[in-house]
């Protein structure tokens, strides 16, 4: 089966009839989605315009046109990420305790229907298929929490740390530079905690300098990851391949900031990387987010965590020291207890970014009896999804689900540049 498409959204593809084939899932108005006749699978959703307008967003860098009911404002004359947002203020958002949001990711649920119609095209011809899972140790979600701190004092920010690792969550911290001095930053590193950039919407060349100024507290050429200060969008249409050039992994700019820009403003719960005309390999991860505190509608919270755990995904949640503490505090329980309902894996979006471009540039090699596999970095955690019965010798296998099909799952810890090869074998299942 598809999935559930229902609701769903895309951009383009062929108006067909179904003749004898079997209609699988159809549009509201009756047009054949995806239809099977034998072994011929027929997708009509246009599967990389949809993800390419989604996910990259509307172009130009200025105000857009912003819905006429209060729930965000957009004329403010700086480019945020509401005003890119490819999706409709309102065809595209659904309530949420009396405040519209953008419930639904829609790319992911087009995404997950293809990778479905892919995988039954192959087992209907009899012939098994190897996957990587998108997440760390095949967890069900992740969630990730950025704290932005422009300034505060010593003390307030000691007492956020302290209830950060009292709930056990992993967060990345954005300053900007030069940042809150070496000792702090050595208190993160050594809480397990990431450190980024909260950068100004400046010059290619000031980036790259913030980037350095920041990392050398913590003995690097620059910071893992970066978002803009204030939600700006960035204006350069080469800041992307210019962070990527820095060694920068990840940008968390694709966020709203305001009530009725919560949810999946650009249709994902993933993690992605932004296509190059050229057709390049990108290794700058996209980490796109569902909530910002203050300003984000956080009763939707629950509601977008089961949405992300049910599409293996990342619920990429923002907290600012201006908040009150007490607030912070709150949110950092209510955080602690979606993660415990839904089993998410807490990980710092700097981590996540490392693993995402790790597994993008894992390089797979079917061998007559198995796979080799190599990545030009570390990828700990990495997990492979085989159809149950397939397993690899001398590796403990778990069963699961995933994309609608019973799975096994093998997880591996792949060292960069140090390729690995796996033989096929009846999985051992391990209790």
């Amino acid at each position: 089966q598809p999935g559930d498409l229902e609701g769903g959204r895309f951009f383009g593809g062929p108006r067909v009839g179904a003749g004898e084939a079997k209609i699988l899932a159809e549009s509201a108005d009756g047009h054949p989605l995806i239809t099977r006749k034998d072994r011929v699978w027929f997708f009509a959703p246009d599967l990389g315009r949809t993800l390419g307008l989604m996910l990259g967003g509307a172009g130009g860098c200025g105000d857009a046109v912003g819905p006429g009911d209060g729930s965000a404002f957009t004329a403010d004359g700086i480019s945020r990420a509401e005003d890119r947002t490819a999706l409709d203020w309102a065809e595209d958002r659904q309530d949420s305790g009396g405040t519209p949001v953008f419930a639904r990711p829609y790319a992911d649920l087009l995404a997950d229907a293809w990778i479905r119609v892919v995988l039954a095209a192959v087992e209907s011809v009899g012939r098994p298929w190897l996957l990587l899972h998108p997440l760390p140790a095949h967890r069900a979600a992740v969630l990730s929490v950025l704290i932005e701190d422009p300034g505060t004092e010593a003390e307030d920010r000691e007492r956020r740390l302290r209830a950060m690792l009292r709930f056990g969550l992993r967060s990345c911290w954005l300053f900007p530079a030069p940042g809150p001095g070496a000792a702090f930053v050595r208190t993160l590193r050594g809480a397990d905690q990431g450190v980024g950039l909260l950068a100004r919407d400046g010059s290619l060349d000031d980036l790259r300098l913030q980037s350095q100024s920041l990392g050398r507290l913590f003995g690097q050429t620059g910071v893992p990851l970066v978002r803009l200060e204030n939600g700006r969008w960035p204006a350069d249409p080469e800041w992307g391949p210019a962070a990527e050039a820095i060694g920068i992994m990840g940008e968390a700019h694709r966020c709203g900031r305001q009530p009725g820009t919560t949810g999946f403003l650009f249709g994902t719960t993933r993690p992605f990387f932004a296509g190059s005309p050229q057709g390049r390999l990108r290794r700058l991860a996209s980490l796109p987010g569902a909530l910002h505190i203050p300003g984000g509608h956080q009763p939707f919270l629950v509601a977008a965590a089961g949405q992300v755990a049910r599409l293996s995904g990342s619920l990429l949640v923002s907290l600012s020291t201006e908040m009150a503490e007490e607030d912070f505090n709150r949110m950092l329980q209510s955080l602690y207890m979606t993660a415990r309902q839904h089993q998410m894996l807490p990980l710092s979006p700097d981590q996540l970014a490392r693993f995402v471009v790790g597994r993008r540039s894992t390089a797979m090699e079917g061998t007559p009896s198995g796979v080799r596999l190599e990545s030009e970095i570390a990828v700990p955690g990495l997990t492979l999804a085989t159809p149950a019965g397939i397993g690899w010798q001398g590796r403990d296998s778990r069963s699961g689900e995933m994309h609608g099909r019973s799975c096994l799952f093998t997880q591996i810890d792949l060292e960069g540049r140090a390729p690995m090869t796996l033989q096929a074998t009846q999985a051992n299942l391990a209790a």
